[in-house]
């Protein structure tokens, strides 16, 4: 999906057709489609290549993301510091990514996505990006939806179980293309080993909606507002009317 014309500067929650309230639209990820950027982003033992392949939107703005031969975990992830997110206890998180089989001659079939095991339960899910299926998850929902041109998007969706202002979140794995393995498996790779990435996600909701592109902030999107229960009909968008204090020291 395109990014809203419509964004708010803070998260809001709105009323959902079986009446229960929810977060609007949003995508707490800064630097989504830049993985190469330092502030937003880690890696350990690969490489990302910036612009490489032309994305779900149309755009070249994909980028490659290439294994090497150390023996350890091949993955990019949140930077634990200036890129971590606020997690809190209780809600719902879903994860998502876009990711395509790369052009190598040990290109994967098999990505992993996990959260991080400080905020939630050690979840993860190993998807397979040839066939378009979830192959093993553990203490995650997990889901893989086809986009053109080989593209799949993949999610996986946890409830917190600690809350947390910093801390790694959201890992995008390489697996030895083996679904046998756990969670960010620990071996060698091939230096052929590599896959596209874009548009990654992360949002208070039970599943992925459509994808919000941010950069250097966090980006949340309009609020649509039903009637309580038990009617529970829909009144469309809510445009909220801005409002200023004129008064300094309110307090």
């Amino acid at each position: 999906g395109a990014t809203p014309v419509f964004t708010r500067a803070s998260g809001a929650t709105y009323r959902y057709s079986d009446g229960y309230l929810r977060y609007a639209p949003e995508n707490l990820l800064t630097y989504s489609e830049q993985f190469n950027t330092t502030g937003a982003w880690a890696v350990s033992n690969v490489t990302v290549t910036a612009n490489q392949a032309t994305a779900p939107s149309g755009t070249l703005t994909a980028d490659l993301l290439a294994s090497n031969t150390t023996l350890g975990a091949h993955l990019v992830n949140r930077n634990s510091t200036t890129g971590s997110v606020s997690i809190v206890s209780g809600n719902a998180y879903t994860y998502s990514v876009f990711l395509k089989k790369g052009t190598g001659a040990t290109a994967p079939d098999i990505m992993q996505l996990t959260f991080p095991a400080a905020n939630f339960p050690t979840g993860y899910a190993n998807f397979n990006i040839n066939t378009g299926s979830v192959l093993t998850s553990s203490a995650v929902t997990a889901s893989i939806e086809p986009f053109a041109d080989g593209w799949y998007r993949c999610s996986i969706t946890a409830t917190a179980n600690a809350s947390s202002s910093s801390g790694v979140v959201c890992v995008i794995a390489f697996t030895n293309n083996n679904n046998s393995l756990g969670r960010a498996p620990v071996y060698a790779d091939a230096t052929t080993s590599n896959v596209f990435i874009w548009g990654a996600q992360l949002e208070r909701h039970s599943s992925a909606r459509p994808y919000i592109s941010t950069v250097a902030n966090q980006v949340f999107g309009p609020r649509f507002e039903y009637t309580a229960p038990p009617s529970i009909e829909p009144l469309g968008l809510l445009i909220e009317e801005g409002s200023t204090n004129l008064l300094t020291y309110s307090e």
